[in-house]
């Protein structure tokens, strides 16, 4: 919406054969799914997500005008499936395993146990062979899928890392590099094989973290690191103070600009708020406060707690919220997570299962699966199907 040019994946898209919906194609409905596709066959998504970009800088783009490009690619999303021409990229490589690839989450709460996020457990996303799936669980299952997952997860990384060369290259040749800031992020962390797990979801850290670099010729300092927690929320205020515009006052980030230039600011954020509502693989429901060196979790459906040390435990796997002697810390951090949940606007009992878009379309099949949701909890709750009438 608002943009001059755009092309879409439809759903997450295929990695092979990639089809689009083209600007001009989609449905009045707002559902990107009913637009009309337009297949490109032969091509992997991440190369001719690159060729549509250098297309427009190189056909359409006015160069009187300056632009603000999104260059989104379908990789490194499951399942993963990279351009054959690396297919023996890494093949004789062992991967090196993160130290607590075998925490299974004993000790700590129930979540990790309840999750089909592990990745040699019950999901079929990480084993990609009959003789891993073939295979009883347990470490040596664990490493061998390990090893298989990561190699075809940096093989389409690897494909982005090539195409990324080629932006780059060309925004070198037409000189448009030295007055071009270039944002690298994604839309969240990634767990690979930390804590026996793969995907996102929960608010540990390899989840948690974003990855965020920026570019920005005679401005940032290259290979300049800053420590501030920055959130994927701060994004559209930073792009419209680069653009010279004022920042509305109800967006709930901050620019990021002075950081960019090096600068301190004293009034900057000290902690977030995370929430996770109940979605895929089992993962259960929980909340969170994260600070610079610590991070409090109440899983709310199991009433359980998790607290770690972030600066002496950054693999987080002593939980400390039963140790006696970090009670006060627990306590402060219960507050601040009450205080933050509050400011944000968010109903600690919203279980997430109603978004409203604004898009009437929308709105109505989430009314409609709302209904449906209840429908269902009536039924498990009294094992009776239909409705009761007093």
């Amino acid at each position: 919406m608002g943009f001059d040019h755009w092309a879409i994946l439809p759903g997450q898209g295929r990695y092979h054969d990639t089809e689009f919906i083209e600007m001009g194609d989609e449905d009045s409905s707002g559902i990107v799914m009913r637009g009309k596709k337009t297949p490109y066959k032969g091509w992997h998504s991440s190369d001719i997500i690159t060729k549509k970009a250098l297309d427009w800088f190189e056909q359409e783009r006015d160069p009187e005008k300056p632009f603000f490009y999104m260059l989104h690619y379908k990789a490194p999303h499951d399942l993963w499936q990279h351009a054959h021409r690396y297919d023996e990229y890494l093949a004789d490589v062992e991967i090196p395993e993160p130290e607590n690839l075998m925490d299974s989450g004993s000790g700590r709460s129930p979540a990790i146990e309840q999750s089909t996020q592990e990745i040699a457990g019950r999901s079929h996303h990480t084993q990609f062979t009959p003789e891993i799936k073939a295979m009883a669980p347990g470490p040596e299952k664990r490493r061998l899928v390990y090893q298989e997952y990561m190699k075809r997860y940096l093989r389409c990384v690897k494909g982005i890392d090539d195409n990324l060369g080629k932006v780059f290259d060309y925004l070198e040749k037409s000189g448009l590099a030295e007055n071009t800031v270039v944002i690298y992020t994604a839309d969240q962390g990634f767990f690979l094989g930390e804590h026996g797990l793969y995907d996102k979801r929960f608010i540990y850290e390899e989840a948690l973290r974003v990855p965020l670099l920026v570019r920005w010729p005679g401005v940032v300092e290259p290979g300049s690191v800053r420590d501030e927690l920055v959130l994927n929320l701060d994004y559209p205020e930073t792009i419209l103070d680069l653009a010279g515009h004022a920042v509305p006052e109800d967006m709930q980030g901050r620019s990021l600009v002075p950081l960019l230039k090096g600068e301190a600011v004293d009034d900057w954020r000290e902690a977030f708020y995370y929430r996770y509502y109940f979605s895929h693989f089992d993962t259960p429901a929980h909340m969170g406060v994260r600070t610079a060196d610590e991070k409090l979790i109440h899983f709310d459906g199991m009433d359980h707690w998790e607290l770690y040390d972030l600066k002496n435990d950054p693999s987080e796997v002593v939980n400390l919220a039963e140790n006696p002697e970090y009670r006060e810390r627990l306590v402060a951090l219960r507050k601040r997570l009450i205080a933050l949940q509050r400011q944000a606007g968010d109903d600690p009992l919203d279980i997430g299962d109603h978004p409203r878009t604004g898009n009437p379309v929308l709105d109505q099949l989430s009314e409609e699966r709302a209904k449906r949701q209840a429908q269902k909890a009536l039924e498990l709750g009294t094992g009776k199907k239909g409705t009761s009438k007093k």
